[in-house]
């Protein structure tokens, strides 16, 4: 049976992987210091807007009377 979704192991998912790899040294420069302050602003506006989105959800999850 085909499915619909593609996996990230299949031929043209080289931006996908380029992200994943970017994020990878984001996390590793982060845990050795090797960021530059610009890269620490960008990256804390990142981990912001990630913070941001779980807080709506769980906002509305909870306005819905649902669980997270």
């Amino acid at each position: 049976m085909k499915r619909g979704t593609r996996t990230l192991l299949e031929p043209g998912n080289e931006a996908a992987w380029a992200q994943i790899n970017d994020e990878h040294d984001q996390e590793r420069k982060a845990a050795t210091g090797e960021m530059t302050v610009a890269e620490r602003v960008d990256r804390g506006l990142v981990l912001s807007e990630l913070a941001h989105e779980i807080t709506s959800a769980l906002s509305a999850a909870g306005s819905r009377g649902g669980t997270a």
